[in-house]
């Protein structure tokens, strides 16, 4: 008991003692602060997004509408607004997981699983659901898949995320994207398609692949500006193709359209072109970044120019809008391919 009074004394004591010190630092009195020597480093390391993006999902539809194929690519088959609608042209690279081996479109089905790889610059049609051109499709049909990782890689094959670094071995198999048997230096500072199954466990992580698909192309520029060519027969263009301020390639339109049986309709008052063909109607007024297809919206970031009393369109129109396959031959003519 005397010890219990004692503890109770001691502790009344200590708070009449501390008192005028809280007091003190709540009242009117100046503060001193000490400076830090050392600065605070908030230099926290920065996420570095993928070269890649990845969408998984079921195929809920698959169109050939004109000549532009496409499939509709979804988690929740009820929500006709969900996942995104993926156009295929000769460039997109189709895998299937099983053997890592290439397949055609034509073995595409519905009601399959998938994976698409795009890259992360892809222009993307803001659109419901949101439409895009897929860099890789893989159809998901192996029980026990290899991991399969995108993206590009520098000198030392490190990804750019920095996350995986690649040791071939004499058995990966190294290809392009037409199957030829490349090296090991072709595979330097490219994009790749990395199929492999052990990581080790380290930072970076770091495997030996079982195979590696470089997913470069050869890099083209167009250098002919006065003839485009359809399926690589020439057609002299009355207006030449050229870059804007931007940068961005534009193309004269109505030659082209109509070459491509599309009906064109000038309206003077709101400079609005119409493009009909069949039951596809294209609209589009200059100066302005949004498009109509089908009585929906798209807008491309760019505007139609007139130029010279001619109308010019962005690259993009002809792939996104009208669904044309393009690419860029040796010649440095720019070819439509049907």
């Amino acid at each position: 008991m005397d010890r219990m009074k004692s503890y109770l004394i001691l502790t009344l004591v200590v708070s009449l003692v501390l008192s005028p010190l809280v007091t003190e630092a709540d009242g009117n009195q100046p503060i001193d602060f000490t400076p830090i020597d050392n600065p605070i480093d908030l230099d926290f390391p920065d996420y570095i997004i993928p070269d890649y993006i990845r969408y998984d999902g079921k195929v809920a539809d698959i169109s050939t509408d004109e000549n532009l194929f496409s499939i509709w690519v979804t988690d929740d088959e009820e929500d006709p607004y969900s996942g995104m609608v993926l156009y295929i042209t000769q460039d997109t690279i189709l895998l299937e997981d099983e053997s890592n081996d290439f397949i055609s479109r034509d073995e595409l089905e519905l009601g399959m699983e998938i994976t698409t790889y795009y890259h992360k610059d892809t222009v993307m049609l803001m659109t419901a659901p949101p439409r895009l051109g897929a860099d890789i499709i893989v159809v998901r049909k192996g029980e026990n898949p290899d991991l399969i990782y995108v993206s590009k890689f520098d000198e030392s094959l490190l990804s750019s995320d920095k996350s995986l670094r690649l040791n071939p071995s004499e058995d990966t198999l190294i290809i392009d994207r037409e199957g030829n048997s490349i090296e090991k230096e072709d595979i330097v500072n490219r994009h790749l398609i990395v199929f492999y199954t052990l990581v080790a466990e380290s930072f970076p992580a770091q495997t030996t692949p079982n195979k590696i698909i470089l997913l470069d192309k050869e890099e083209l520029e167009i250098s002919v500006w006065d003839k485009i060519s359809i399926e690589q027969e020439e057609l002299k263009l009355n207006s030449p193709i050229y870059k804007n301020s931007q940068e961005v390639i534009m193309v004269p339109l109505r030659q082209l359209a109509e070459k491509l049986g599309y009906q064109v309709k000038w309206i003077t008052d709101t400079r609005t072109v119409d493009l009909t063909k069949d039951d596809y109607l294209i609209s589009l007024t200059i100066g302005e970044e949004s498009y109509t297809l089908k009585g929906r919206p798209i807008n491309l970031g760019i505007a139609p120019e007139l130029t010279n009393s001619t109308t010019y369109v962005p690259i993009e129109f002809l792939q996104s809008i009208m669904g044309i396959d393009l690419e860029i031959l040796k010649t440095g003519i720019l070819n439509i391919r049907k």
